[in-house]
């Protein structure tokens, strides 16, 4: 059996593709990145929980994520167990009261698991990393953020922005307000 190498969410990023994002796990061992196409509703799903953004309504992994822990789930793996024909293959293998092994695509699996916070550790294969990971020998430097829309309104506006955005259920834009809102908390460029 292949080694599982523990791998943590480095980030989000829009893809070349039409209506594609880029999810990009990190190797917790060496720092090897696993970028992973992904949909645009995985997208949005993943950057609520990035973002700290409660939707008014349950989405489907909040649902599942509810009935999960309501049959016992305690806490949860990821697990990329294979990529074929430029597919990975996941699982999510719930622990607690109830145990069982799910298959599921990478994007669900990861979004499911980020809302079970601290409770959910993401591994994968160590020859799906072999395959499809980059190697950071050397860190890239990111160029400074470019003004924006958003650069010119103080933080309440964003405030209000982000909360209407939220209602009007615009995750990808509330998603920018928001990091706009910890950029200028923070002073970084995300």
């Amino acid at each position: 059996m292949d080694d599982k190498i523990e791998l943590h969410l480095y980030g989000l990023s829009k893809s070349n593709q039409n209506d594609a994002f880029a999810l990009i796990l990190s190797s917790m061992n060496n720092g090897a990145r696993l970028p992973i196409v992904i949909g645009l509703s995985e997208a949005q799903a993943i950057a609520l929980v990035l973002e700290k953004i409660t939707p008014p309504r349950p989405l489907t992994h909040d649902l599942f994520v509810s009935l999960a822990q309501s049959v016992g789930v305690t806490d949860i793996e990821v697990l990329i167990y294979d990529l074929r024909d430029g597919i990975f293959y996941s699982k999510l293998i719930c622990h607690g009261a109830t145990e069982c092994c799910i298959d599921a695509r990478t994007s669900d699996a990861v979004a499911i698991g980020l809302r079970f916070g601290d409770r959910c550790r993401i591994f994968a294969y160590r020859h799906v990393l072999d395959n499809a990971g980059i190697s950071t020998d050397h860190e890239h430097h990111a160029a400074p953020p470019a003004a924006t829309p958003l650069s010119g309104k103080s933080i309440g506006e964003l405030q209000i922005m982000l909360d209407n955005a939220v209602k009007a259920e615009k995750y990808e834009f509330a998603s920018d307000i928001k990091k706009e809102i910890l950029r200028r908390q923070t002073d970084r460029p995300f």
